[in-house]
């Protein structure tokens, strides 16, 4: 979890810097979003991580953050696209809040209505 939690920082160190080298900011996020889900299957034990990971509640969780996460690396590394592996970044931050804020109490309703809120204060600031 500190090496993920490293990672993380260090990615967002670099966010000054990211218009210069975003696929380098995508290849650090990626390995921290990878060293998170491992850190996940370390404390839980990783027969049981991923019977929980491919349940039903968190298969659409699984699916689009280890996706996202292939995806971020074949762009950044194989295909050095810019633009995708910032995409694939994004969606793996989305998946990533949504796992965790899916284990708190009213999680999922918190963040649906802080989407409503941001949705409308956006909207509104558009059409001013």
């Amino acid at each position: 979890m500190a090496a993920s939690l490293s990672c993380y920082i260090v990615s967002f160190m670099l966010l000054p810097v990211l218009a210069l080298k975003p696929r380098k900011f995508a290849l650090l996020w990626s390995l921290g979003s990878i060293l998170f889900l491992f850190s996940f299957g370390v404390l839980q034990g990783f027969t049981s991580y991923f019977r929980h990971l491919f349940s039903f509640d968190r298969m659409w969780f699984t699916i689009s953050f280890t996706l996202s996460i292939v995806f971020s690396l074949v762009a950044s590394i194989v295909l050095k696209s810019t633009l995708l592996a910032l995409i694939s970044c994004i969606v793996q931050f989305i998946s990533m809040v949504w796992y965790t804020v899916s284990y708190f109490p009213m999680g999922r309703q918190g963040l649906r209505l802080a989407s409503t809120v941001a949705t409308s204060q956006v909207d509104s600031w558009l059409n001013a």
